[in-house]
């Protein structure tokens, strides 16, 4: 399924995509910070380091590009918004390289994955999962789904589902051409894909003006691997109920080191939404030292756990590679 190795085809992707809310809780008189509509990504790829790849979405408009002359990226804002990062995540890096390759088999991260198979009348699906937290009849789990035939279908991470679906036939390689992100029940992002052959390019597609872009400003989904970081400096925020409670959240910390775009994947506690109210605003008002790679400051998008019950309370589990 990777479109992108050395001697692979060239193309040209084009994916139309519409960002729906999700549950950020805000106080009153406080709007939502999720930035939501319709976008456009293109992307012209002729090998490893000669491609393009452009954003249009709400507003945002951002270019990146490589070739002979290094890597160039020229945007609106200095923030990727996160329904870019989702999509942009499930199109490059579906399955981060540190549960993949053999250089990180020493690496925790790729400890403790279990595979399986799910079987009903109408399909047969190969599971490889890594639970990480049960709570009351919900389990905090991280799994991949593949068909029979080992095309991925679909990750589950802690809530944040992504569905790579209506797969065709690209040279050697398999694409699917619409992608689906969900929390429950809940569509955050849906994505119709296109792929051609490019025979076209001209080098000039290649270049924008000006020098190289510092490392951390890119479009390139950052793993926790890529990076260094980030690092809280507030206090951990408060939960004050005595209940039993689990959740888990997505976000984005930014170059500056804030949590942008909040917003609940799963819970199990009865809490109220007042309550939900006053964890997620603590969580929009912590301060972190941002990510960086190679001491260039970096967003990254987080999936995270927050856990309580009467003996313990783990607070959050600290931010995961989205």
């Amino acid at each position: 399924m990777n479109i992108r190795l050395p001697g692979s085809a060239p193309f040209h992707m084009r994916a139309t995509f519409h960002a729906f809310p999700g549950l950020e809780y805000p106080r009153k008189g406080e709007k939502p910070q999720i930035i939501t509509g319709d976008g456009v990504y293109e992307e012209t790829w002729l090998a490893p380091h000669q491609w393009r790849r452009e954003v249009k979405f709400t507003g945002y408009h951002a270019v990146e590009v490589e070739s002979d002359h290094g890597r160039k990226m020229r945007a609106s804002t200095d923030y990727e918004p996160s329904r870019v990062m989702m999509l942009i995540n499930a199109l490059l890096e579906p399955i981060p390289r540190n549960l993949s390759s053999l250089e990180y088999k020493q690496d925790r991260a790729a400890k403790g994955w279990q595979i399986d198979q799910l079987t009903n009348a109408d399909a047969s699906l190969v599971r490889i999962a890594r639970g990480n937290w049960t709570h009351d009849s919900a389990k905090f789990t991280d799994s991949f789904n593949f068909s029979a035939n080992g095309l991925l279908l679909l990750r589950d991470q802690e809530g944040l589902k992504t569905k790579w679906s209506n797969a065709v036939a690209f040279g050697a390689r398999i694409v699917p051409t619409r992608i689906t992100v969900t929390a429950g029940e809940r569509t955050l992002l849906a994505a119709q894909l296109t792929i051609a052959p490019d025979g076209k390019a001209s080098p000039d597609e290649f270049e924008i003006e000006g020098g190289s872009t510092d490392p951390g400003m890119t479009l390139r989904p950052l793993q926790s691997f890529d990076v260094k970081g980030p690092i809280r400096l507030s206090a951990d925020p408060v939960w004050e109920q005595p209940n039993h409670s689990a959740f888990s959240f997505a976000g984005v910390i930014d170059r500056y080191g804030k949590y942008r775009e909040v917003e609940l994947m799963m819970g199990t506690s009865l809490a109220s939404e007042d309550e939900l109210t006053r964890l997620m605003t603590d969580f929009r008002k912590s301060r972190w030292h941002p990510a960086t790679i190679d001491r260039s400051p970096c967003q990254r998008p987080e999936v995270f756990l927050w856990v309580r019950d009467q003996n313990h309370d783990m607070g959050p589990s600290g931010p995961m590679p989205h």
